[in-house]
């Protein structure tokens, strides 16, 4: 395995029809999603990889044990793969209760749709046209653009991104960094991984451990929210809404614990240093 490199990226695409399109009730599509693209392989069959998603935690978890599966059982153009199961194993119990209707998964390989459990055509034609981009996926809207136009579907396509973390691994050490706004706050730190018998392994890990401080900031400002509602009187303690942070808050704890395992099991420096989500609400 050489040198691993790695971005999970959020971002919205706008595109903007210039003719009725009868599939739409509009003339503007607005797709949000978070994507990242693995390239996996070997010297005699590489897998280009991307997977979207509407939760950043969900989608980076994904991609994870999609990585696992690949380097455990070989390619996965090429064999049955069992996605529900690597999909059902992303989501945590409080995402299925709470964020079960909104929350999808899509993965494409070399362009193709594989698994996906919510559908967008044009997604399934910038993922075609981004395998001619790969080094400049900016341009890929460009090419989606002439691609839509030669099918009869003039538009224009607005695209805007930003990084929410990075990967990179040089066999000894991953670095990950995590750059994430939250409401008003904007929260920007690495942390390097050293340690464990298996690379793979151990970059899984950061994927994980880095799935759940996303998850981690989202969640303690909800929680925090809550509690100035409740405090002001503007919900019931009994509300679903704070039967939801009271759930949380649970989910918080999870978080802390798998956080603190995956310290204990290898040698991890953050910088500028550790982030505390788990103060006391």
């Amino acid at each position: 395995m050489s040198d691993f490199s790695a971005s999970l990226v959020r971002e919205r695409i706008i595109i903007v029809l210039k003719e009725d399109d009868p599939i739409y009730s509009g003339n503007t599509i607005v797709i949000r999603s978070n994507r990242m693209y693995l390239k996996l392989g070997d010297d005699k069959l590489t897998e280009k990889i991307v997977v979207r998603g509407q939760n950043m935690g969900d989608t980076l978890r994904m991609a994870g044990w999609i990585m696992d599966d690949h380097y455990r059982h070989g390619n996965l153009s090429n064999r049955k793969v069992k996605w529900d199961d690597l999909w059902s194993k992303s989501v945590s119990d409080y995402g299925k209760q709470y964020n079960k209707d909104n929350n999808w998964v899509a993965v494409y390989i070399n362009g193709k749709p594989i698994y996906q459990t919510n559908k967008s055509p044009f997604i399934d034609i910038v993922e075609q046209c981004a395998l001619m981009t790969l080094d400049n996926y900016d341009e890929t809207m460009n090419v989606a653009e002439t691609f839509l136009d030669k099918v009869g579907k003039t538009a224009q396509i607005e695209h805007s991104a930003n990084i929410a973390a990075t990967f990179t691994d040089t066999e000894e050490l991953t670095r990950s960094g995590i750059m994430n706004r939250s409401g008003s706050n904007k929260h920007t730190f690495t942390f390097s991984t050293s340690g464990g018998k298996i690379r793979v392994g151990r970059i899984l890990r950061c994927f994980m451990t880095a799935a759940n401080f996303l998850d981690a900031i989202n969640i303690v400002l909800f929680i925090k929210e809550t509690q100035e509602k409740i405090d002001s009187g503007a919900i019931t303690g009994h509300c679903d809404e704070a039967k939801q942070s009271f759930a949380a808050i649970k989910r918080r704890n999870e978080l802390l614990r798998n956080i603190n395992n995956f310290e204990k099991a290898y040698e991890v420096n953050y910088r500028p240093e550790k982030p505390n989500f788990f103060e006391n609400i």
